[in-house]
């Protein structure tokens, strides 16, 4: 009877199998390989979680090191000059307005020209006046007046505008009328500019 009952206790030892419970304690990191994981485990994990919440902005970066140095842009406006006559009488000499009235000198550049002078008939015939803005050896811009015979009354404003480029290290602009006449306040106003266009 001893016999049987050491035989069963051996038989049913024999066949039993032992299980062992493995903690998240006793694996190792990175020793499970998705491989490892059960077919349902590893579609959850390829699952994509929800988006989570917007982050807070970062702080600003440092400031980028500095440019390289543009071009030189064309040189503005830089200068103005005014030639003025108070007063003055031209002969009926030669024809054309070749009588100097009001100048000046300017160095080389592109200039606008402005000129103005007020013409007096003193003569009792009338008379036509012609001027002209002469820049250098250009002709930058003419007009033309007739005043009546009044015997010094017919007083009238003749006004020019023009445009040259010079190239000498001097060069002579005036204002040039033909006559006979009496003129006053005449002026000849250059501007310089970069460029013309």
């Amino acid at each position: 009877m001893a016999v049987a009952v050491i035989a069963l206790l051996v038989g049913v030892s024999g066949a039993a199998t032992a299980t062992v419970l493995v903690t998240g304690r006793q694996i190792k990191d990175g020793t499970i390989s998705r491989a490892d994981l059960t077919p349902k485990l590893r579609a959850s994990v390829d699952r994509a979680g929800p988006r989570g919440p917007r982050g807070l902005v970062g702080a600003t970066g440092p400031a980028g090191p500095a440019g390289a140095k543009g071009d030189t842009g064309a040189p503005g406006p830089s200068e103005a000059a005014v030639g003025f006559t108070g007063s003055g009488s031209l002969s009926g000499g030669s024809p054309g307005p070749n009588a100097l009235v009001s100048g000046l000198s300017v160095p080389a550049g592109s200039y606008v020209i402005q000129a103005n002078v007020v013409l007096t008939n003193p003569s009792a015939g009338g008379v036509i006046v012609d001027c002209r803005i002469l820049a250098g050896a250009e002709t930058a811009d003419v007009a033309s007046t007739t005043l009546d015979a009044s015997g010094g009354l017919d007083t009238q404003t003749l006004s020019l505008a023009g445009t040259a480029t010079l190239g000498l290290t001097a060069n002579n602009v005036g204002l040039l009328c033909s006559g006979p006449v009496d003129y006053l306040d005449a002026d000849v106003i250059t501007t310089r500019v970069g460029a013309l266009r």
